[in-house]
């Protein structure tokens, strides 16, 4: 491996979080790992003072990184913020991330090991939300049940099909000739995409990287809605890489599953209803067999994940149905050929 791995930051309206997010990278690549030299900050428009805080961050850094700054004069979206910093980066390896990720201190050290035992053209991290509230301990054990369970899966007998967003190590020479997709609104899923296409090994982690995540319900599905969105819309138009990693087709079945299965319990729970002699003594049986179903899916990630807190876990069957009907939502949009579309992020610390 080169002695120089660059790390890019894609910024876009985040003055409230961006100085605290370079401040806790630097302390993790400082203290564990000589051969990150760079940090590389774009500036994609933003209107607000972020631009602002990374300047007066930089000044006062007196550190050995070397931290840039790369503006840019209008709004481009983070796929060609990513594009930016990938082309002004000196090292032969790029470490991405967001600008509300923060990465635990052990994590730059473990992602270039991994990058050197596997051979892996591309290192995952594994993303934990930063804040401690009832929702984001949902979003956790969600996030678990993705990565430490269906991404070990795809790993074990393919190749992992999405790329997190708040942390993934590459090959500089792999996104500078794929490049990220600027039309594309789920721009990790579709650079994964890509390198399934050109059988590009992604190797999972359990190198942890914070993210600050949704802490009301409306910010949570309006974040669902995009990537469940845009993941299936990618799906669907990129059927060539079914062939390469039949996960991706897997997932839209999931998707569509998910639809048929809420409609299907909505018109089988009316029907019943309106025949039942005892509507009343129906409905809590029906309920019942629902959450014992939604349980039995709660006790497998307790079982993956050896660890669990009891309020979450008592309320997860509830969080895997919310998740159920945005998928049903999503389904619907995309047959009705509706965009889904990036919205404001305003999640808060704690």
């Amino acid at each position: 491996m080169s002695d120089v791995s660059s790390i890019i930051i894609p910024v876009y309206n985040e003055e409230g979080v961006i100085a605290e997010t370079l401040k806790k990278n630097v302390r993790a690549f400082e203290r564990n790992y000589k051969d990150i030299k760079e940090i590389i900050v774009v500036d994609d428009g933003s209107i607000d003072n972020s631009k602002q805080e990374i300047e007066n961050f930089i000044k006062n850094y007196k550190g050995n990184l070397d931290i840039r700054l790369i503006p840019h004069t209008t709004n481009m979206g983070k796929a060609q913020a990513l594009n930016t910093g990938i082309m002004h980066a000196k090292g032969d390896y790029v470490l991405l991330s967001d600008s509300d990720s923060y990465m635990d201190g052990k994590t730059p050290r473990k992602v270039i090991r991994t990058m050197r035992k596997s051979g892996a053209s591309c290192v995952v991290g594994h993303v934990v939300p930063a804040q401690n509230t009832l929702l984001t301990r949902l979003q956790k054990m969600e996030y678990d049940f993705d990565q430490k369970i269906i991404r070990t899966v795809q790993s074990v007998y393919t190749n992992v099909i999405s790329i997190p967003g708040p942390l993934y190590f590459t090959k500089k020479n792999i996104v500078q000739n794929i490049k990220f997709d600027k039309y594309s609104i789920v721009e990790d899923f579709k650079i994964g995409i890509e390198m399934n296409m050109k059988e590009q090994r992604i190797e999972p982690t359990d190198a942890v990287v914070y993210s600050y995540s949704p802490t009301t319900i409306g910010q949570l599905r309006k974040q669902r809605l995009r990537w469940f969105g845009g993941i299936l819309k990618e799906s669907l138009s990129n059927t060539d890489v079914w062939k390469k990693n039949p996960f991706y087709m897997f997932n839209v079945v999931m998707c569509f599953a998910s639809f048929f299965f809420t409609l299907a319990t909505i018109a089988l729970f009316g029907l019943m209803i309106y025949f039942a002699t005892n509507p009343a003594n129906l409905m809590v049986n029906f309920v019942i067999f629902f959450l014992l179903f939604c349980s039995g899916i709660s006790i497998l990630y307790a079982i993956a994940v050896k660890k669990l807190e009891a309020d979450a876990f008592l309320l997860f069957p509830f969080y895997l149905t919310f998740l159920f009907l945005i998928r049903t939502e999503v389904v619907i949009k995309v047959v009705l050929n509706k965009d889904f579309k990036w919205g404001t992020r305003e999640f808060k610390r704690e």
